[in-house]
């Protein structure tokens, strides 16, 4: 679906920014980068770009040379686990994409990547998958988090039994235990903590 990513400047206006950024999926052209590294850099503090990819944060340093970024090629569990003296005012949770077309039909771009994951990971990309994923980040990030701080959970959604899906379906409710406010948008759910 795709997040429109401009929405974090509304939000991050509404907090404290006395915390570095972290950014779990790394841009593949969407502009979350950009957005983020804007945030950082106008707020003196560093964007930690994180994605499993080397392909991908080979081409990110490149293209974002010189901004207020440090890149890293891992899994976002093991950045999580590595770098437990960092601290986040702001959070983007946008890796391990979600299937939208349903098993029988993926398009091609998503059986490469599933591909991808089998081969380079030994990971299977399935929805559940990536729905644990999410929420291993975010109980990984609990005591990462600055007391003022914005969650931005992409490809997320409230369904029409009131309960949330798609990649952060299942570490939504675990945040709002955090004390996080949900604002459901067209792409996803930014959490605020004030």
């Amino acid at each position: 679906m795709g997040m429109n990513f401009n929405l974090i400047k509304q939000y991050a206006a509404e907090i404290s920014i006395t915390n570095d950024l972290l950014e779990i999926g790394s841009d593949r052209g969407e502009g979350s980068t950009l957005v983020l590294s804007d945030i950082a850099f106008a707020n003196q503090k560093i964007l930690h770009s994180v994605d499993m990819s080397a392909e991908i944060i080979s081409a990110n340093s490149e293209k974002y040379h010189g901004k207020s970024i440090k890149f890293y090629s891992i899994k976002g569990e093991d950045f999580l686990d590595k770098y437990t003296d960092l601290k986040f005012s702001i959070v983007l949770l946008d890796n391990f994409d979600w299937n939208w077309w349903g098993e029988e039909h993926p398009p091609d771009f998503l059986k490469d990547q599933r591909d991808t994951y089998r081969s380079k990971f030994q990971l299977e990309m399935t929805n559940t998958n990536s729905q644990i994923a999410h929420l291993m980040q975010a109980i990984k990030l609990t005591n990462m988090l600055a007391k003022q701080c914005v969650i931005v959970c992409d490809d997320t959604f409230l369904t029409s039994n009131l309960t949330y899906d798609g990649k952060s379906g299942a570490a939504v409710p675990y945040l709002l235990t955090l004390g996080f406010t949900p604002h459901i948008t067209n792409a996803g759910v930014i959490l605020v903590r004030k």
